[in-house]
């Protein structure tokens, strides 16, 4: 069990973040996992026995996902128009690097230098926590974001968007 823990903090400290919003991990004893509200996607044995770290979607971005396959033929994935930057602020929360032109995070009066820290009322500290909340929204759910700028918070709503597809240039 010791190696396994071992791991799992090697697989969580790779890039120093933090993936458990996104990607749950399990460590299987036997023939279940500790955790029912997930789907366990992959498990990795080194001893190739039923057993080891186990990988997990979160049930409500599975289904969310699935639902919007059935509905669209496609995953819709929402989008804000924000891109993030490392947080070299004493404020936890994620650094808005830049805001995208025309799209909802401009309109709603985000702007660079901003730091997200909530999503509905959602603590967020990582890229990857506000992804998992993006990723248990549709297209067209309005949001509210909590953000600080100039020593306040400030609330903002939003509706999402389709994520746009960004076509190579040959």
């Amino acid at each position: 069990m010791e190696q396994i823990n071992k791991y799992i903090e090697h697989i969580k400290s790779l890039d120093g973040t933090e993936l458990e919003e996104i990607i749950e991990f399990n460590v299987f004893e036997f023939l279940g996992s500790k955790s029912e509200n997930n789907i366990n996607t992959l498990i990795f044995s080194p001893s190739g026995a039923n057993s080891g770290i186990g990988f997990a979607i979160p049930s409500d971005t599975a289904f969310n996902i699935a639902n919007q396959i059935i509905q669209h033929g496609r995953a819709r994935i929402p989008f804000m128009g924000i891109e993030m930057g490392p947080n070299e602020t004493e404020i936890i929360g994620v650094y808005i690097q830049s805001v995208m032109e025309g799209y909802p995070a401009e309109g709603a009066g985000v702007i660079e230098g901003d730091v997200v820290t909530e999503i509905d009322g959602k603590a967020i500290e990582t890229p990857y926590q506000l992804l998992a909340q993006m990723l248990r929204h549709n297209v067209g759910d309005v949001i509210e974001l909590s953000i600080y700028r100039d020593s306040e918070y400030l609330t903002l709503s939003l509706e999402l968007v389709e994520t746009p597809v960004i076509k190579k240039s040959d």
